[in-house]
């Protein structure tokens, strides 16, 4: 004989059930938009932030080599490196954010039409 009761049985059944069921979130139009923005400038970020501290590091290395070996010749080599390795960070962000742009901006375009 089976005591449980079927229609507690049944809600614990469907609480189990919601749990694994992926809820398909309908997105607006507006945040498909700034997702697709975020999309195009990501990899110029991305690009740039890891040129700029590659460049800082190298540049704080120079400074160092100045302070602690006191080889100010050899310093200024290696900061001055580590100035024109991150110099272009920006323009280079600048660059990857326009062709990003261009492979994007037809679909946001097409979405923008919709607001």
């Amino acid at each position: 004989m089976n005591n449980i009761d079927p229609e507690i049985d049944k809600t614990k059944i469907d609480n189990i059930i919601n749990k694994y069921q992926t809820a398909e979130k309908s997105e607006s139009v507006s945040d498909k938009i700034q997702k697709l923005d975020r999309k195009a400038e990501a990899p110029g970020r991305i690009v740039s932030l890891l040129i700029g501290i590659l460049g800082t590091l190298v540049f704080g290395a120079g400074m160092s080599i100045v302070m602690v070996f006191e080889n100010t010749l050899a310093g200024i080599i290696v900061s001055v490196i580590g100035i024109i390795i991150f110099s272009p960070a920006y323009f280079i962000y600048k660059k990857i954010a326009a062709i990003q742009r261009e492979k994007y901006g037809k679909e946001i375009l097409e979405l923008a039409k919709e607001l």
